[in-house]
């Protein structure tokens, strides 16, 4: 579960900080007259959105970091509600994947969608997961 999480801080952050270091050369290229305003405003624009998706997948992590640093995550007894997620197998066998379940958190009356597939729907299972980013590790089924 760890190394999930590290592997998505370290992936976020690279792409803010990749992000940030082409606009800087997209910046010094347009300076010298190397690039043209239209290619510029094109990556640009690819960049910025770029930087934008990373930032939107680094918050959760940094707000989870607490969590890792003290290896302290969030264990519940939860129920499976519902997948959130649900995609026909692009091989064309006809099977079905589920995933992203939402759960039912028993003692604090809320719903949570965690990021795995090893559960079924109306079980209740003991889950270690970090609330913000999703990430969790499915301990045991209770039912």
């Amino acid at each position: 579960m760890q190394t999930s999480y590290w592997a998505l801080l370290g992936l976020s952050l690279a792409g803010v900080i990749l992000s940030l270091i082409f606009l800087v050369v997209l910046i010094i290229l347009l300076k010298k007259r190397i690039l043209s305003i239209k290619y510029f405003i094109v990556c640009t624009v690819t960049v910025v959105l770029v930087a934008i998706a990373s930032i939107y997948v680094c918050v959760p992590c940094i707000k989870d970091y607490d969590f890792v640093k003290n290896n302290t995550f969030r264990e519940e007894n939860l129920t499976v509600v519902e997948f959130t997620y649900v995609r026909d197998d692009p091989d064309g066998n006809g099977k079905t994947e589920y995933s992203a379940p939402k759960f039912y958190v028993q003692d604090k009356n809320e719903y949570v969608i965690l990021h795995t597939r090893d559960v079924e729907i109306g079980k209740t299972y003991r889950i270690r997961f970090l609330p913000n980013t999703g990430i969790c590790e499915v301990l045991y089924c209770i039912e």
